[in-house]
């Protein structure tokens, strides 16, 4: 009787979607005056071919409360109870969002988390949950784990440009890097919801090389996504480079889709991985 709520940050595949039962509340990206809502009328492809035609820069919008409301009185009506996961309320202003539609909805129970992170890493805190919630966990007991999962988060990325996470308002703690991009190839981590830095290095090459010894410090590893924005080559190449450090797990790659791609720009590469639970693995 518990459903999960999230909205379309998450770059979560529509497989998944689908076969999770996941209710999925899309953001719109705006070129101008023309709108268009994430994952119905604009995909990734599509995006990013505008992103390097259009002549003006995009930029992204919360789903309305309305949205929301819609999506929570349908559950309701199934008699189900809802558990909303939604992007960093430090990134975006959807977490209001939901705030203000579950206020607005008091026929249903709706618990409300802030998942502090953004693309794969919020999906794989709602498939998580999405999974315990069809195991008829109650939602405490789903919020709970949710929110024990997100300290094992890891999140690196590299971006060809600082440019549109300074246009969009998102740069962060990289705002100290404008200037410097043409003498170093930063390597970037979400912080409590914040661009941080987390290493400058001087080629791309070496740049991988720190990604993935960043990704093998945090081994013994659960899961791990590469993502991409318009570059699967080269997202490809860095998950052959990672997956010997990843314990066995399959290293999936995935396009970032257009709410994160406004923000970060072509050429984008990013690792989401997914620490294994020292407490639950050691051994009685």
């Amino acid at each position: 009787m518990l459903k999960i709520v999230t909205d379309s940050s998450g770059d979560l595949p529509p497989e998944i979607v689908r076969s999770l039962d996941i209710t999925v509340v899309p953001l719109s990206v705006h070129f101008g005056d023309r709108t268009y809502i994430d994952g119905e009328d604009i995909d990734a492809p599509t995006f990013y071919r505008m992103l390097q035609t259009e002549r003006v820069h995009p930029h992204t919008a919360q789903p309305s409360v309305g949205r929301f409301e819609d999506a929570f009185r349908c559950l309701a009506a199934a008699g189900h109870e809802i558990v909303a996961i939604t992007l960093a309320a430090s990134l975006s202003g959807t977490f209001n969002s939901v705030m203000l539609a579950a206020r607005n909805v008091p026929e249903v129970r709706v618990t409300v988390v802030d998942s502090g992170t953004a693309s794969m890493a919020l999906g794989i805190l709602v498939m998580r949950a999405a999974r315990l919630a069809q195991e008829d966990h109650a939602p405490t007991e789903v919020v709970d784990a949710v929110r024990a999962m997100m300290p094992r988060l890891g999140v690196f990325f590299l971006v060809d440009t600082l440019v549109y996470l300074q246009r969009g308002g998102r740069i962060g703690r990289a705002r100290s890097l404008v200037g410097t991009m043409l003498n170093v190839k930063p390597i970037l981590t979400l912080r409590d919801g914040v661009v941080t830095p987390l290493k400058r290095v001087r080629t791309r090459g070496k740049a991988l090389q720190e990604v993935v010894e960043l990704v093998r410090a945090q081994a013994p590893i659960e899961e791990s996504y590469v993502m991409h924005a318009a570059a699967p080559e080269q997202a490809a190449e860095l998950a052959a480079l990672i997956q010997p450090a990843c314990d066995g797990v399959h290293v999936d790659v995935l396009p970032l889709g257009p709410v994160v791609g406004v923000h970060i720009g072509p050429g984008t590469l990013g690792v989401i991985i997914l620490r294994k639970d020292a407490a639950a693995n050691a051994a009685p």
